[in-house]
């Protein structure tokens, strides 16, 4: 008995401490692979969240649409496919991660125009990315993306 309590108490130790340790709001608690790994791929947009409520109508463009997708490459390349109607179009730009790898910078363009924007990261794991945008309304934009497929292994 007495040698079980103090292993409990390691074993507190640690788990207070990988949780103080997690970098995104939504997790995942703890990975072993590099955010660059994680995020690099195939990203389709499932879900967009206006304000907290989720809506299939609106988006902060019409490049962060529900079905649209994401490529994201090594190189720091993004491939957006989406819709507009029935019409697929496409759109391309540029991507990084800040500092501490828990905002995204991209920049990338609509039909009318460049859009740079500032995302806070708020879940990356191989198959989910959730990522918040606010725009200059206040209006507090989440986009919730599943991994079509991985680029981790590949050198693009």
């Amino acid at each position: 008995m007495k040698k079980t309590l103090p292993f409990a108490g390691l074993l507190l130790c640690c788990l207070i401490s990988l949780s103080s340790c997690k970098k995104y709001e939504d997790g995942p608690w703890i990975s072993f692979s590099k955010p660059e790994n994680r995020i690099r791929g195939i990203w389709e947009l499932s879900s967009v969240y206006k304000n907290g409520s989720k809506t299939a109508t609106e988006s902060p463009s019409e490049v962060e649409s529900v079905d649209g997708t994401w490529e994201l490459y090594k190189t720091g390349t993004v491939l957006i496919t989406y819709y507009s109607g029935s019409t697929i179009l496409k759109s391309d730009g540029s991507w990084v991660f800040d500092d501490n790898k828990e905002k995204l910078d991209m920049t990338f363009t609509t039909r009318y125009s460049s859009v740079s924007r500032t995302y806070k990261i708020l879940r990356l794991t191989h198959k989910e990315l959730k990522l918040q945008y606010t725009d200059p309304d206040g209006v507090k934009w989440v986009l919730a993306f599943s991994m079509i497929q991985s680029f981790a292994g590949y050198e693009y």
